[in-house]
């Protein structure tokens, strides 16, 4: 069965695959991204399909372009497309009929190209007059698009093309083997997170494992921006392969930032948080600058994502490298205490402030309000001080 067979059925879609050589030379048929305005003439040059761009301009089509034969040597255009037979894994035309736009002669002609697929609409050997009676009946189904669909429409194709760029730098071996190291790390970032979060000990092993791959993460997406990306979650109709590391920099994050959150009291968080802030935006700039797929709404998410893995790391690296020996000690008055689901707290007494401390469930049933304890100030190895009643 060949190409005009298929075409001649008007009563249902017809499915068939063609092989190659097809049977039918597609020679002359015209061809439109639809429903975009996209139009080209299609060429059968024997090792290839030669699509020849006709331009932004629906009518007023030449008909010498339409019946244009096909070129003896193929020099492709700007616009222009080309597609090897060799590398389309598959073909089909569905015949499509419409009773409300009478398109006849019209089919929906798809192949796959290196792992794209490529989708037009097509009529054979159309005379200009069949073109125009084609535009108008696709016009009054699909009115002209507005701006903002014409915006989004570019926004779109500036996306894929983008992604196609991205992909001719990237090496599938190595891609490969990319992508088995982002299972890895993913695998491993929710585990640690885990571990960290309800084990925990010995402490520094597992808070050190968090900073080393979260530090990993980050290398891989400075250093190969081509096959790792931070934030990058691929949508249905993408075409671009690449490693997303969201997973594990969120996870071990977030591991952090609870560790640091629960383990460590800091009297006064302004500091910490202007150096976690401005550590933050730094890292989003970079990751963003390297990052090949980012967008305006990767951007905040950077900044977010950016400034958790800041506070929760610059928290617990000022905590694990202090010198260990208190700036000053105080022995206080216990004011207070408080007991939650998962945590237990006392206020104490210094010099007329009461600071809220976190203790073990151990030490919160070993004391009781009006009590006085030690009570240790620590310069932080960042220089951020926190304090604590235990003398490390």
């Amino acid at each position: 069965m060949n190409i005009y067979e298929l075409l001649e059925d008007n009563e249902q879609d017809v499915m068939a695959e063609l092989h190659y050589p097809p049977e039918g030379a597609l020679t002359g048929l015209f061809l439109m991204g639809f429903p975009s305005d996209d139009i080209y003439i299609a060429y059968d040059c024997g090792d290839c399909y030669y699509f020849r761009y006709l331009g932004d301009e629906t009518f007023g089509i030449d008909t010498d372009l339409i019946l244009d034969e096909a070129p003896e040597h193929v020099e492709a255009g700007e616009d222009d497309k080309l597609y090897r037979k060799q590398d389309m894994s598959s073909c089909k035309l569905i015949r499509r009929l419409s009773a409300s736009t009478q398109l006849n002669n019209c089919g929906s002609f798809h192949f796959t190209y290196e792992g794209s697929v490529q989708r037009f609409i097509l009529l054979e050997k159309p005379s200009e007059q069949q073109v125009m009676d084609f535009l108008s009946d696709i016009s009054a189904v699909y009115p002209p698009k507005s701006e903002k669909e014409l915006a989004e429409e570019q926004k779109d194709f500036a996306r894929k093309e983008k992604a196609r760029a991205l992909m001719a730098q990237q090496d599938p071996d190595t891609m490969r083997k990319c992508k088995r190291i982002g299972i890895a790390l993913n695998v491993l970032s929710t585990l640690l997170m885990l571990g960290t979060l309800f084990i925990c000990e010995p402490y520094e092993i597992w808070i050190g494992a968090c900073l080393l791959l979260l530090l990993i993460c980050i290398l891989l997406c400075v250093c190969k921006p081509v096959y790792f990306t931070p934030w990058f979650t691929k949508r249905e109709d993408d075409e671009l392969s690449i490693v997303s590391m969201q997973l594990a920099f969120i996870s071990v994050a977030i591991a952090l930032l609870l560790r640091s959150g629960c383990d460590v009291n800091y009297f006064s968080y302004t500091k910490l948080i202007v150096v976690s802030v401005i550590f933050g935006i730094v890292l989003a700039v970079v990751l963003t600058v390297r990052d090949r797929v980012h967008s305006k709404s990767s951007i905040v998410a950077a900044i977010f994502y950016c400034t958790i893995a800041a506070f929760g790391s610059v928290g617990e690296v000022n905590y694990l490298l202090d010198s260990g020996e208190p700036a000053e000690k105080y022995v206080c008055k216990i004011t207070d205490v408080y007991e939650t689901e998962d945590s237990y707290d006392i206020a104490v007494d210094v010099h007329g402030t009461d600071y809220e401390l976190a203790v073990s469930e151990e030490d919160f049933n070993k004391l009781s309000v009006g009590d006085r304890i030690p009570v240790y100030f620590y310069s932080g190895g960042l220089g951020i001080p926190f304090v604590d009643i235990i003398k490390y």
